[in-house]
């Protein structure tokens, strides 16, 4: 092995996240650039839900759009014709995703690691202040957060 290096860095951003930001990173950040490549964006959806939450929730949008690979989840869950409209749905808001049918998230890493699938062109497309280190997310008002600290 060698000393001091990684093959990969993956990054998981948790639930609601938008993925703008932490792609952004890996641009505007000039330590972050020059030591490491933006692979692929990730996105794991759940065949079985999609279609019940996808226009209340602003983020899943935003991580679906930006993804160049999509996870497509428990897909043993639903008929075939429930398959066809989750595919058409995510195809619907970005037409450009590979999209990976699995079963408890059970994909071979070759099918989503060292893909060179980033586009930054195409991520330009659909956010064009993305280069732009100032630039302000939005953040969707129905998800909150705290932290509470103790000693």
């Amino acid at each position: 092995r060698r000393k001091d290096r990684f093959d990969a860095i993956l990054v998981e951003t948790t639930g609601l996240a938008d993925p703008a930001p932490v792609a952004q990173t890996f641009f505007v950040d000039d330590d972050v650039r020059q030591k490491t490549k933006l692979d692929a964006i990730i996105t794991v959806v759940d065949a079985k839900h999609l279609l019940g939450e996808i226009d209340r929730a602003h983020e899943a949008q935003e991580q679906l759009a930006f993804a160049d690979i999509v996870i497509l989840n428990k897909t043993d869950l639903v008929t075939a014709k429930e398959l066809a409209a989750v595919e058409a749905r995510i195809q619907k808001i970005n037409p450009t995703a590979t999209i990976k049918h699995t079963t408890r998230c059970d994909v071979p890493l070759d099918q989503v690691l060292n893909r060179g699938a980033f586009d930054l062109d195409r991520v330009l497309e659909i956010e064009p202040d993305f280069l732009d280190g100032d630039h302000e997310h939005e953040h969707d008002d129905h998800v909150t957060s705290f932290s509470l600290v103790t000693e």
